[in-house]
Order: C-alpha cells, then structure tokens, then sequence
C-alpha cells in the first residue's frame, strides 16, 4: 500500500475517494506481480500456475446414484382414460 499511502498523504488538501485509494491499491498489487513474474522465482510460478489451470479446465461429472426406470407409467392410471 505504498502508493495508496503516498497518495493520501499527497492529498491532504485534495481529499480522494475510497475507490481512488481502492484503484491505487489495485494498481501496486498489479505491479508487484509483474515485477514477481519478471523474476526468476516467476517462472517457476508460471508453470505450477499453467499446470493448474490446465487441470482445471475440463471437470468430470461425478455421478452419485442412477435412477432405474422399470416399467414405469408417467401417467399412472390416468393414461387409461
């Protein structure tokens, strides 16, 4: 939050809103995981991160029970009408 910090410190007579200091906030984060990325540690991130969403992407349907329909009438007797 340095820059958040800076900039309300700045703005002492130019009060700001809670979604400037919000946007400011966002802003350094972006910019410190760039800088993350850029560096060596980065690109082992990178690859954990791919591999991940790359096992995320497709999702398997977990069936629970199955439903046997024998003979079964939706109707019932209502169909005889």
């Amino acid at each position: 939050m340095k820059i958040a910090k800076l900039k309300s410190l700045k703005s002492q007579s130019e009060p700001i809103t809670v979604q400037s200091v919000i946007r400011l906030v966002e802003l350094e984060n972006r910019q410190n995981f760039i800088e993350m990325i850029q560096s060596i540690e980065g690109e082992s991130f990178l690859k954990r991160w791919l591999t991940q969403l790359k096992g995320n992407v497709i999702i398997v349907q977990k069936v629970e029970s199955y439903i046997e329909y024998q003979n079964c009438d939706v109707f019932g007797d209502m169909g005889k009408i």
